[in-house]
């Protein structure tokens, strides 16, 4: 059985497709929280980024939309193996079709991104990793829609990705609040976490390494996910 070990909760992840990964860490750890009620995870897969978020802010409540069978019924189950369980309601469907009556004030994703590479014979592994129907296009101006406005939309994405989003979603309305840099290594920036609002804020700026010249995981890297890691191997 493969499970991962946080802190507060675990993660159950045999049937999904996609396992937690240093992407969803880093999210869920840089992710605002304060002053925000309800908050969309679009593609929540196996509930990890979810689960991090409830265990920041005990009133937050969180709608988990995710559209793979195998993952949504591993994200069921962590949800309700959790303390927190009553803030989470997982949601079986396509984010593109599902109605929502009401907004949030923060909707995460951690979105498919292999749009170049090649398909795996594996549909569940299409869904979660490729953009096949959720264009950044359309995956932005849904959040757009869905968003308060004062609320915050924060994303992961490749490097190579940036000017796009950025250009699309300045086209649709957001307004750039952060940038954080992820670098996989000193010099080699290989993710960058954004947010974005609807309101015109002061932009932050970060650069953010997970390990060091010698392949281990910087001081940075431990202190920022400490609360979710028991704890954190060098390698």
């Amino acid at each position: 059985m493969s499970i991962f070990q946080f802190k507060y909760f675990s993660i159950k992840q045999d049937k999904a497709a996609m396992k937690v990964g240093t992407d969803a860490m880093l999210l869920g750890s840089f992710v605002d929280v304060s002053n925000k009620k309800r908050a969309l995870d679009v593609g929540s897969g196996t509930g990890v980024l979810a689960c991090m978020l409830a265990q920041q802010k005990s009133d937050l409540f969180i709608d988990a939309v995710e559209i793979e069978g195998n993952a949504f019924s591993e994200l069921v189950i962590n949800v309700q193996n959790t303390s927190f369980s009553n803030q989470i309601n997982p949601i079986y469907g396509d984010i593109l079709t599902l109605h929502f009556d009401s907004k949030y004030d923060l909707i995460v994703s951690n979105p498919p991104y292999f749009e170049d590479t090649y398909l795996s014979q594996h549909n569940e592994r299409n869904l979660a990793r490729h953009i096949l129907d959720l264009t950044p296009n359309k995956l932005i101006g849904l959040c757009f829609k869905l968003l308060s406005d004062n609320g915050d939309f924060w994303v992961i994405i490749p490097a190579k990705n940036i000017d796009v989003w950025l250009k699309t979603a300045e086209k649709i309305g957001f307004y750039l609040v952060s940038e954080i840099k992820i670098m996989g290594v000193p010099g080699r920036h290989v993710r960058s976490i954004i947010s974005f609002s609807k309101q015109i804020r002061q932009i932050n700026h970060q650069v953010f390494v997970i390990r060091d010249i010698n392949g281990n995981y910087t001081n940075e890297y431990k202190k920022r996910t400490k609360e979710f890691h028991f704890n954190t191997p060098n390698r």
